[in-house]
């Protein structure tokens, strides 16, 4: 009884620190997702102001 007691106890450390560390990698993981698509998004948005300032400035030298 005592044997199988020490197992459970040992095998029950094993998966929390498996169940942290993947927990850890999935928050990583998720952060990594969050800031690529927050960096996707605002970036069209710069290239397409400056694209917009381009074709201002052209019509204005143009016109």
């Amino acid at each position: 009884m005592k044997r199988i007691k020490q197992f459970m106890e040992n095998k029950s450390q094993k998966y929390l620190i498996i169940m942290i560390t993947l927990i850890l990698l999935g928050l990583i993981l998720l952060g990594g997702v969050i800031f690529g698509f927050h960096y996707f998004i605002t970036r069209p948005a710069r290239q397409t102001n400056k694209l917009y300032a381009k074709r201002t400035y052209l019509s204005i030298i143009f016109s």
